[in-house]
C-alpha cells in the first residue's frame, strides 16, 4: 500500500519536460504570424490592393513639390485604395458590435476621406471643391445607391419589405438637411443689393450648421438609445444560413476589434 501511494504522487510528466514548449508557439512566432495574416486578409480586401505600392510615391513627390498633376493622380490613387482599407476595417468592425451601432460606424466611419478632404479644401479656400463633394455625395446616395437598392433588392423578389420607422426617420432628416441647405441660397437670392450679404449669410450658415449637428445628435440619441429596438434587424439578420464552412471562412476573414481601430487611426493619420 506504501508503495501504491508512492506512485499516486509520481507526476505523468517530469518537471523539466512539462516546461518545454514547441517553438512555433512562442509569443514572438505568434505575433509574427498574426501579423503576416492580418496583411494577407487587408491585401486581398480588393484588386485594387497592389496600387499601394504607389504611397511612397505619393509622399516622394509631394515633398518634393514636383509636377501638380503628378501629385494630384498619385495621392488620388492612394486616397482610393486608403479608401477600401478604411471600408474593410469598418465592416470588419462592425461584425464585433451590434447591428445598430454597425449602421452608426458605416454611416461616420466611411465618409472620412471625405471629411478630411473637405476640411483641407476649406482651409485652403477651395469652397467650389467642396460645394462639388457635397452635390456629388447627396446625389449619389440620393439617386445611385437608392436605384441599385431598389435593382438588386427587388430581384427575383416580388415584393420587398422595408423598417417603416427607418424609413420615415430618413425622410424626415434628408427634408430638414434639404431645407437647412437650401436657405441662404434662397436668402441671397432674395436679398436687396443695399444690404450686407457677406455677414447675415454667413451668420445663416453657421446657424444652419449648428441645426444640422444638434438634429444628427438627437437622431444618434434616437437610435442608439431611446428606440434601439425600432432600428434593431438582427432577427431578419439571423434568417441568412450559413453552413460551418462558410462561417469559419467568413471568421477568418475577419480582423480583430482592436486590429481595426489600429488600422483605422493609421489609414486616417495617412489621409490626412
Amino acid at each position: 500500500m506504501a508503495h501504491s501511494s508512492v506512485l499516486e504522487n509520481v507526476p505523468l510528466i517530469p518537471g523539466s519536460l512539462s516546461s518545454i514548449t514547441h517553438p512555433s508557439l512562442r509569443p514572438d512566432t505568434l505575433s509574427r504570424a498574426r501579423l503576416w495574416k492580418i496583411c494577407s486578409i487587408i491585401w486581398n480586401a480588393s484588386p485594387l490592393m497592389p496600387l499601394l505600392v504607389t504611397l511612397p510615391i505619393a509622399f516622394v513627390v509631394t515633398i518634393l513639390k514636383l509636377n501638380g498633376i503628378l501629385i494630384f493622380v498619385s495621392n488620388a490613387i492612394v486616397c482610393a485604395v486608403l479608401s477600401v482599407i478604411l471600408g474593410k476595417c469598418t465592416e470588419d468592425l462592425s461584425e464585433h458590435v451590434g447591428t445598430t451601432l454597425a449602421s452608426v460606424l458605416n454611416a461616420t466611419l466611411g465618409n472620412v476621406i471625405e471629411l478630411i478632404v473637405s476640411f483641407y479644401a476649406l482651409k485652403a479656400g477651395q469652397f467650389d471643391v467642396v460645394k462639388s463633394s457635397m452635390m456629388g455625395s447627396i446625389f449619389s446616395n440620393l439617386l445611385l445607391v437608392t436605384g441599385c437598392c431598389f435593382i438588386f433588392g427587388g430581384y427575383n423578389r416580388v415584393q420587398q419589405t422595408f423598417n417603416i420607422t427607418a424609413a420615415q426617420t430618413m425622410s424626415s432628416l434628408m427634408a430638414i438637411s434639404c431645407a437647412s441647405l437650401a436657405i441662404p441660397t434662397v436668402f441671397i437670392a432674395t436679398l436687396p443689393a443695399k444690404m450686407d450679404e457677406s455677414t447675415d449669410i454667413l451668420k445663416i450658415s453657421r446657424f444652419t450648421a449648428v441645426v444640422l449637428l444638434l438634429v444628427y445628435a438627437f437622431f444618434m440619441l434616437f437610435q442608439l438609445k431611446t428606440h434601439i429596438k425600432f432600428f434593431d434587424n438582427s432577427e431578419a439578420n439571423a434568417i441568412i444560413a450559413k453552413t460551418s464552412e462558410e462561417v469559419e471562412e467568413f471568421e477568418d476573414s475577419l480582423l480583430g476589434k482592436r486590429e481595426c481601430c489600429v488600422i483605422l487611426a493609421i489609414t486616417t493619420y495617412l489621409v490626412s
